[in-house]
């Protein structure tokens, strides 16, 4: 599967699922600026990501999927972390055996949600202790 395929899967997803994060964010009074974006590197078949800008001074809340391209596959890789680097929440790896089709996508990206549920008072706390310093 090439990586135009794979984006082709999972952006409209992780749209959806940071749209709603968003949404979830702004309920409690929080209004970090959320930016989409993605890319392909000789390791990755697929980084895909969303940071949301709090002004923090560690930089953006990343929440990340990373795909590596296996013999047999993909490992695809997630969590929520600081721009500078801070883990915030990770989740194991998930390997997909195969080719990864539509159903291998709502398996990894309904486990991706399940990390942004776990997550969602970790980012809270995030958000919500940069702007108190503001």
């Amino acid at each position: 599967m090439s990586a135009p395929d794979l984006a082709t899967l999972i952006l409209p997803r992780l749209d959806a699922s940071t749209a709603a994060l968003s949404a979830r964010l702004l309920s409690r009074g929080l209004e970090p600026k959320r930016d989409l974006g993605h890319y392909t590197s000789r390791l990755l078949a697929l980084c895909a990501y969303a940071s949301f800008d709090d002004g923090a001074e560690e930089g953006t809340i990343d929440v990340m999927l990373e795909f590596t391209r296996r013999a047999d596959g993909f490992s695809v890789a997630m969590g929520v972390y600081r721009e500078s680097g801070r883990i915030i929440e990770e989740s194991p790896p998930i390997e997909v055996s195969g080719e990864f089709t539509p159903s291998a996508s709502a398996q990894v990206m309904d486990e991706f949600d399940a990390m942004i549920d776990r997550a969602y008072d970790l980012i809270v706390s995030e958000i919500a202790g940069n702007s108190e310093g503001l």
